[in-house]
């Protein structure tokens, strides 16, 4: 996390889809006022003002990996403008008695892709819905378990598997 002319910004240093980035554009996070919170967000750009997001957002809702995307005039993120139908969670594990080997390992068993933040902070990919409500059920047992927390990333109607 980076404090930059009187904001903070998230970047993502190992984005999942790195090798398709071309493009470093931001978007505000809602609800945060001082300091103002943006996520940089690695994308692709596609042309005709089309770009496709390359990284797991860690604190936007509504915004996963592979969303085609419009940016305004300062490079923020303006609006979706294709869905991939992914899903995001994000997950904290704080000092939890976790094997995080083995939980990573699990997330992968079931299709999911990483990106962590810091050691006790990621957020994990799913490719549809069928993956992510396994992925759901199991982050609950774990969390009714009190070995980690965790959320999905949508605030949409369809966002709850």
């Amino acid at each position: 996390m980076e404090k930059l002319l009187g904001y903070i910004c998230i970047q993502h240093m190992e984005p999942l889809w790195r090798d398709k980035a071309n493009y470093i554009c931001e978007a505000v996070v809602p609800d945060t006022s001082d300091p103002v919170v943006h996520e940089q967000l690695w994308a692709q750009k596609l042309g005709g003002g089309r770009f496709e997001i390359c990284c797991i957002p860690y604190l936007l809702y509504d915004l996963e990996l592979g969303d085609v995307v419009s940016l305004d005039e300062t490079g923020r993120v303006k609006e979706v403008l294709e869905r991939s139908g992914r899903f995001v969670f994000r997950i904290w594990l704080g000092d939890a008695p976790i094997d995080r080997n083995r939980l990573f390992e699990d997330i992968k068993g079931m299709g999911g892709m990483q990106e962590w933040r810091t050691e006790n902070f990621g957020a994990v990919d799913m490719p549809d819905w069928e993956s992510a409500s396994v992925l759901a059920a199991y982050l609950w047992e774990r969390e009714s378990k009190a070995e980690l927390v965790y959320e999905n990333g949508r605030h949409r109607p369809d966002a709850v598997p």
